[in-house]
């Protein structure tokens, strides 16, 4: 059984080193490290090619330009599948995984051939759960609600890429991350075509990671900080790809026209930062009318 790490980094250096640390002090050894540096300006590619000299196990790879989280992570998946992964771990460069949480996570695929896909726990780093990592629970208002009170693995609908492991199979079966999706929601379009696939998503409590943001927030436009405003903009547009591929277009468009008046209704943000959130809304529902992303997939395992 080979395990492959994904790790997609972006000017964030020293959270990276404490990733890479964490991910080579598991108790389940991991066979290899894949490192995807979206064309970082910091140090990050020079520590890389020394580091990675010092550990062969870990594998950097700088892109050309910046291609978001989700073109890094469907970059890093490819190569850990074509060369021959049984399984691919995948998150964020501030992600510290526990070190057990990789050995859970495997054991739980192990014991149903049918998983798709397992999520861990994540965690603020007050030990709270985080806002942003909650998995996409089939009946997802109530369990949401109960997050904290789940001590067992439950199968769940869609997952975010913060400690998400994923059997190859999977990946040759639906395709890869969709990179041209940038940044925000590519996770939870990964997920739910693998469920959708007719694969089961679980969720895993006792694998549980921390995501070391700076602050403990969903991905909610009203209490969103003015930082990340931009992300609303992909947010909406994959949204809408998303509905449009999985149903008619009739439905989708109906749903999107929905989905913009709620979130127009959700701008309850103060005054001085409402417009900068509108326009991204507004951009980002327009653009989602014409943008024509292409699920790739990857090549067969390269022979050794």
């Amino acid at each position: 059984m080979k395990i492959s790490a994904v790790v997609v980094t972006y000017n964030r250096l020293e959270y990276l080193k404490k990733c890479l640390r964490a991910i080579m002090a598991q108790t389940l050894k991991i066979d290899e490290i894949i490192v995807i540096n979206n064309k970082s300006t910091d140090s990050t590619e020079a520590w890389l090619t020394e580091f990675s000299a010092d550990n062969p196990v870990v594998k950097a790879t700088t892109l050309p330009q910046n291609a978001g989280g989700a073109g890094g992570f469907e970059a890093g998946m490819k190569t850990a599948v074509e060369n021959g992964a049984d399984y691919v771990w995948i998150m964020d460069d501030d992600t510290l995984p526990s070190p057990t949480a990789l050995e859970v996570l495997v054991r739980e695929c192990q014991n149903d051939p049918k998983v798709g896909f397992a999520c861990s726990r994540v965690e603020w780093t007050d030990g709270n759960i985080h806002e942003m990592n909650i998995p996409k629970f089939w009946d997802h208002n109530k369990l949401r609600r109960f997050i904290t009170q789940i001590t067992d693995t439950t199968e769940c609908q869609g997952a975010s890429f913060v400690s998400l492991l994923v059997p190859s199979r999977a990946v040759y079966q639906v395709g890869l991350p969709i990179g041209e999706f940038f940044i925000w929601h590519d996770d939870i379009e990964f997920t739910e075509r693998i469920t959708h696939a007719g694969y089961k998503g679980i969720y895993v409590p006792g694998s549980i990671v921390t995501h070391a943001t700076a602050r403990n927030y969903g991905a909610s436009i009203i209490d969103a900080p003015v930082s990340i405003a931009n992300r609303f903009y992909y947010q909406i547009r994959n949204q809408m790809v998303t509905k449009r591929m999985r149903t008619n277009w009739l439905v989708a468009r109906i749903s999107n026209r929905l989905r913009l008046r709620r979130v127009k209704r959700a701008l309850r943000r103060r005054e001085s930062d409402r417009q900068i959130f509108l326009e991204q809304v507004l951009r980002g529902y327009r653009d989602g009318l014409r943008f024509r992303p292409q699920i790739k997939y990857p090549n067969p395992p390269h022979k050794s």
